[in-house]
């Protein structure tokens, strides 16, 4: 076998992997969020207002998604007994509002699949639906896409 085309094929020539290959370590716990383990680690003063330039925060309470195995009225009683509290509730997903050194042990809970960290939105990005298809030129121009076709 020899070097890929791109490479400049060598017939004959052999293809050696790297003798070690480098991947990060394991996350102490994996159904957090990677922001949400480092805050765990890192816990203290710091940390917190380093996270809080881009994770949500609330009265020291971390914003997060927690996905889970089926709707859960345990989860909801767990968290207010530690501090936290459910802003909102669906199927199997919630916006709650944790304490970080509650993290660990809802990251435990055999009901959650994933928690997911909250972030604040950056400055200066934004979604790209009117730039889509060029809709905001065809705005600019009186157009609107309600009443007006092309």
């Amino acid at each position: 076998m020899g070097v890929p085309a791109a490479f400049g094929e060598v017939p004959g020539a052999a293809v050696h992997a790297p003798a070690h290959k480098w991947s990060p370590p394991d996350p102490k716990y994996p159904k957090l969020a990677p922001q949400l383990n480092a805050l765990v680690e890192q816990q203290g003063a710091a940390s917190h207002e380093t996270a809080s330039q881009t994770l949500l925060f609330h009265e020291g309470s971390v914003g997060v998604m927690i996905l889970l195995k089926e709707n859960s009225n345990q989860i909801t009683t767990f968290l207010e007994q530690g501090g936290g509290w459910v802003n909102h509730a669906w199927d199997s997903l919630m916006e709650a509002y944790v304490p970080v050194d509650l993290l660990p042990d809802l990251a435990e809970r055999p009901e959650i699949l994933g928690v997911m960290a909250m972030t604040r939105p950056r400055e200066g990005r934004s979604g790209q639906g009117p730039t889509v298809g060029g809709r905001s030129k065809h705005r600019a121009g009186g157009h609107c896409s309600r009443c007006c076709s092309g």
